[in-house]
């Protein structure tokens, strides 16, 4: 997602892939497309060193940053630009299509959410136009 909510890159991988596993690939294809992308921002599920020595493989270090709740804070807190995938992840969950996983192969899937995904940037470029 870009800063705005906006997918660059929407994948699909089996159940049994962990997201930060299949992250160091997803990264490397949102370079290609976006090659003006500087840093990324995750949740901790992405932290770890399985996923740095990925990204160091393939010379970019630094390029995540975990985006971490302060120790200190027990209740709900919004954290800094979490939650703009967040946001844009419960727009594509109100495509029913997207709500539960009726799809029989991934394929299927990521063509379903690249459709949810048009939708949204059509529905952007609307009301730019006609506030």
């Amino acid at each position: 997602m870009d800063s705005e909510g906006s997918p660059i890159v929407l994948a699909v991988h089996r159940a049994d892939v962990q997201d930060r596993d299949a992250a160091a690939d997803l990264i490397v294809e949102l370079l290609r497309k976006a090659p003006e992308v500087s840093k990324l921002f995750a949740d901790g599920g992405y932290g770890g060193p399985k996923l740095r020595a990925a990204l160091a493989r393939r010379g970019l270090p630094e390029l995540v940053e975990i985006v971490e709740k302060p120790k200190q804070i027990k209740a709900f807190t919004v954290l800094r630009r979490r939650w703009v995938v967040e946001r844009a992840f419960a727009w594509m969950g109100r495509c029913r299509r997207l709500a539960k996983d009726f799809e029989r192969n991934e394929a299927s899937s990521l063509a379903w959410a690249r459709l949810a995904a048009c939708r949204f940037l059509m529905r952007r470029v609307a009301r730019a136009i006609n506030p």
